[in-house]
């Protein structure tokens, strides 16, 4: 992200190229959510980002999102609603749309209930423990987490998440305090936030 123009350049080719994929898809361009990752930029620039039209934002860090969404949060109208599917949540039409943010980097399990009290989605749950302690932390809260899945679809040992022939060994989509919406995974030689690709459903 960066000047106004590159931005709204760059915001209107990854959407048609969004819509391209979904007609030879046959799929609906509206189901499909387009999430900015935002790590590294200011919050200025997130304000820019969503006055075109982007509403849902991923950041990689706790540390790093809570300035950021702290300083923005007179555009947070309210929790996402639980009933919403996260492909889904772009496509509300509020007044004036609320924003959403979403934690794509690995969470530390000690970093949890920050989490939980910032972010509306987290697409980087890669293991059982944590699905469990957000579990907890979000009953506590009184709140509902919709979450990811995060998959080690390239196999390799320096990437975070569940290998695909992996079967977690608890029923993560039954849990009352959160909502399991899909998976994701980062492809072979990215890091973090790069390349993501996620499935909900």
């Amino acid at each position: 992200m960066g000047r106004v123009g590159d931005l709204a350049e760059n915001i209107n080719r990854v959407r048609a190229r969004v819509t391209a994929a979904c007609l030879r898809a046959r799929r609906d361009p509206s189901e499909v959510a387009l999430v900015a990752v935002s790590k590294t930029f200011s919050a200025g620039t997130v304000l820019e980002a969503y006055r075109l039209g982007l509403c849902d934002f991923g950041e990689n860090r706790v540390e790093e999102a809570e300035g950021k969404i702290a300083n923005l949060k007179h555009l947070h109208l309210q929790q996402a609603p639980v009933q919403v599917q996260v492909s889904q949540i772009s496509n509300l039409q509020p007044p004036t749309p609320d924003i959403h943010w979403h934690l794509v980097g690995h969470l530390q399990s000690r970093k949890a209930r920050e989490a939980v009290d910032l972010f509306d989605v987290i697409q980087s749950v890669d293991s059982v423990k944590l699905a469990d302690k957000l579990s907890r932390l979000c009953g506590e809260a009184g709140r509902v987490m919709p979450i990811l899945l995060e998959c080690n679809v390239s196999g390799e040992a320096s990437k975070y998440g569940f290998l695909c022939q992996q079967q977690p060994s608890v029923n993560i989509g039954g849990q009352t305090w959160k909502r399991f919406c899909g998976c994701q995974g980062a492809h072979r030689g990215t890091d973090d936030g790069r390349a993501r690709r996620g499935r909900s459903q």
